[in-house]
């Protein structure tokens, strides 16, 4: 049954989430949160992209060429992999923009909305799924989220920071999730509430567990503690390859996000 919420709505809670996290991200050790005309970028100066982002404000504001050329300029003099992110909302030629400021596009998300005052959808449980809450389960994420998205060795102590800023209490407002197989960790998920949802974030599996339905089973849990604090619905930014998962839990979608990459070397990323 399709959602009721308008369009505009969906659009709004799929990028005030998105623009919450980074956020407050953004307030954590380690990171610099910086207010630009027209966006805001989130830098640690680390040599990994997803450590240094720029995101455009809702509305044409982030059209202006001048704004944007100064913020590029500002993030290539830093030296470090960044990603710019566009999101439905943004003007039209901000991807031309991009491209001609000499950054590569390198994917394109679904945003995606549920209603959660409609029951959520059983799942057999083909793993284990529990709550981030001590450090060895931090470690467990940790180990997960290196090998699902190619995270360097080197900067895992920052992103057990990063991890332990989210907080491992059980009220934070970034609560995360692990699956265990056979006692082993295998999948990661996050959710951040702000902007009025609920926002569901780094969902990792590895690939023995992959297609065994562990990314649905963590994502339907993080849902649930959704519906517990009383949030009437929940976005995310899905891949190509986890849209049909997504679609059979109930999101549906609404605009495409896309992610821009500079890199200092052309050649590619430094060595892992």
């Amino acid at each position: 049954m399709p959602t009721t919420l308008s369009a505009d709505t969906a659009l709004s809670l799929i990028e005030g989430n998105l623009r919450a996290f980074w956020r407050l991200s953004g307030t954590f050790p380690g990171f610099t949160l910086r207010e630009h005309p027209g966006s805001f970028s989130v830098t640690s100066g680390l040599p990994f992209p997803l450590f240094n982002v720029v995101l455009p404000h809702a509305g044409p504001v982030a059209a202006e060429p001048h704004q944007l050329e100064v913020v590029l300029d500002q993030m290539r003099q830093a030296g470090a992999p960044f990603l710019f992110w566009t999101l439905p909302s943004s003007p039209p030629g901000l991807s031309e923009l991009l491209i001609q400021q000499g950054l590569n596009h390198v994917g394109t998300a679904t945003g995606m909305v549920i209603d959660l005052t409609r029951p959520l959808k059983t799942l057999a449980p083909p793993a284990e799924v529990v709550r981030v809450l001590d450090d060895a389960l931090v470690q467990a994420y940790l180990q997960v989220l290196s090998g699902a998205f190619g995270l360097p060795e080197r900067f895992m102590d920052f992103t057990t920071r990063w991890m332990e800023s989210f907080g491992i209490r059980p009220d934070s407002d970034t609560p995360s999730v692990v699956a265990f197989m056979d006692g082993q960790p295998v999948g990661c998920a996050t959710m951040s509430f702000g902007a009025g949802t609920a926002g569901i974030y780094n969902v990792g599996v590895l690939e023995p567990a992959r297609r065994r339905g562990v990314g649905a089973l963590m994502t339907r849990e993080l849902l649930a503690l959704a519906v517990q604090r009383g949030v009437q619905t929940a976005i995310l930014h899905s891949t190509p390859m986890g849209l049909n998962m997504y679609t059979s839990l109930g999101f549906e979608p609404h605009g495409d996000v896309g992610q821009y990459l500079w890199l200092p070397d052309p050649a590619g990323m430094p060595d892992h």
